[in-house]
């Protein structure tokens, strides 16, 4: 249809429903402006193009229901400022063009850029774990990622317990159904202290971490109270999509539990396809 003024409901612009599988290739048609993309699960490339012969101030807006990996723009004989090469789910796109330089500039921010895509979790109040020697979840939960996919995350947490002297160290993981290409991220650790989380500096040390296997990150514990504050941020290259679960595990059973400390917190969003480098803005 073409677009309509309706002096009820405004505007009513032209759109096309689409449910594209893998490969697919789309071209905004004359008076179509905009695209709405459902298809069943995450697509690893597509190309959509832009339409032909656009008129000065024109927009062009595109969303679509799941994520699609690596995604290729075609200005169609114009320039695009920024254009999209990976589209997260539930992620709007638009364009508008301007006739001097002939190109589409960006209304919205491009994926990769301003974290869109972005999941969070954060503890409300703080969370008890077990007195075990198995892997525990830090926060409680894992995120869902998209296979083919490169995110970057950063995590901060802490952890407390106030008995057990049995000597245990402890150590970080990440775990779930989502199989890695590889994992990089550093790890900042505030030494265990018996003096309560202190505004008062102490000594920590950093580390360069290259798995997502079961590290350990702190020196044999025996005091029956500790706190350790942690702080990781990094990137992590999805081979299979899946879940993806941060863990502490400890060495020996302490004779007493850790907590997960209320407001500690991860974030993780998507910046490219996996495979290849990742380029977002213009390096070259």
């Amino acid at each position: 249809m073409t677009a309509v003024l309706s002096g009820t409901n405004g505007l009513l612009q032209s759109y096309d429903y689409q449910t594209p599988t893998t490969g697919f290739s789309y071209t905004f048609a004359a008076g179509t402006q905009v695209l709405v993309m459902n298809p069943a699960a995450t697509l690893a490339t597509g190309t959509i193009t832009m339409p032909a012969s656009p008129a000065d101030g024109m927009t062009i807006t595109f969303s679509s229901s799941k994520q699609i990996t690596a995604l290729t723009m075609s200005g169609n004989g114009a320039s695009i400022s920024g254009a999209v090469t990976l589209l997260p789910a539930q992620t709007a796109m638009a364009y508008v063009y301007r006739a001097t330089g002939t190109t589409w500039w960006p209304m919205e921010s491009v994926p990769g850029t301003l974290t869109n895509g972005l999941q969070l979790y954060r503890l409300d109040s703080s969370l008890a774990g077990a007195n075990v020697t198995t892997a525990q979840s830090t926060l409680g939960v894992g995120v869902t990622l998209s296979a083919s996919t490169v995110y970057a995350f950063e995590m901060v947490f802490a952890l407390s317990k106030t008995a057990g002297t049995t000597s245990h160290t402890v150590g970080l993981s990440f775990g779930g159904t989502a199989t890695l290409n590889n994992i990089a991220y550093r790890l900042n650790v505030q030494n265990p202290t018996s003096s309560g989380f202190t505004t008062v500096a102490v000594a920590d040390y950093q580390q360069f971490v290259q798995a997502a296997s079961n590290g350990t990150v702190t020196g044999a514990q025996t005091s029956a109270a500790l706190y350790i504050s942690m702080r990781i941020s990094g990137t992590v290259s999805v081979n299979a999509g899946g879940t993806f679960i941060p863990q502490y595990t400890l060495s020996a059973a302490p004779g007493g539990a850790y907590t997960t400390a209320a407001g500690s917190y991860m974030m993780i969003y998507p910046i490219g396809a996996a495979g290849a480098n990742v380029n977002v803005g213009s390096w070259a």
